[in-house]
């Protein structure tokens, strides 16, 4: 048997049910682990929200803006095993006519609701939406460090599957943050261009996810 002094002075027992909960937390608390309870929970839009953020280059660079894109229909299921943090799973699915520009900075000019609708359709056209209406990820390894982690898996978009990281930080409170980048060329996708050529969208495609799940 091994026992250990909690914080409230209470000994931990690691036949004890609880034990690996309360082992993940505290780890957690000294700042050497992320801290995420074994089991297994549905995740969606009422936890948080999944992003992408574009840039801009070419000649008429300056014309065109830094988008932030939104997806507001989305699912996925949290799985966390009996090793912690290092046996955690993610799988989600994004519903990608869900697709909803939030801002777009730098440019000639705001963008327009116009604007909007029609940096919409062109996106969904060039990513093929209609053939292909759902995006995923799927992580292969969790690998803790620190206060978060990498979490390592495959993207799929338009039939075609990349690999992903994803860096976690837990923010505390359950909050979680997490970033990582694709581009469209390594999804056999052609930089979307505008303006005869003179536009086009940066190649790389930042990705970012914020989840409360206290």
């Amino acid at each position: 048997m091994t026992k250990f002094r909690s914080p409230s002075g209470v000994s931990a027992d690691s036949r004890n049910p609880g034990f690996h909960d309360w082992v993940v937390t505290a780890i957690s608390r000294y700042g050497s682990r992320m801290s995420l309870s074994q089991g297994e929970r549905s995740l969606g839009p009422s936890d948080g929200e999944i992003r992408i953020k574009t840039g801009r280059e070419g000649v008429a660079a300056k014309v065109g803006h830094d988008l932030t894109i939104r997806f507001d229909k989305w699912s996925g299921q949290l799985r966390v095993g009996p090793g912690g943090p290092a046996d955690a799973s993610v799988e989600v699915e994004i519903q990608l006519p869900s697709f909803v520009v939030v801002s777009g900075v730098g440019g000639a000019k705001a963008l327009s609701d116009g604007d909007k609708a029609d940096i919409t359709k062109n996106g969904l056209k060039h990513i093929d939406a209609d053939k292909y209406p759902v995006a995923t990820f799927r992580s292969t390894a969790a690998k803790p460090s620190g206060n978060g982690g990498v979490l390592e898996g495959t993207f799929t978009l338009a039939g075609k599957s990349v690999p992903l990281a994803l860096t976690v930080t837990d923010g505390g409170g359950g909050k979680w943050h997490a970033t990582g980048e694709i581009t469209q060329t390594g999804l056999g996708l052609k930089q979307f261009k505008a303006m005869m050529g003179a536009l086009k969208l940066a190649d790389a495609i930042v990705i970012e996810i914020d989840l409360n799940l206290a």
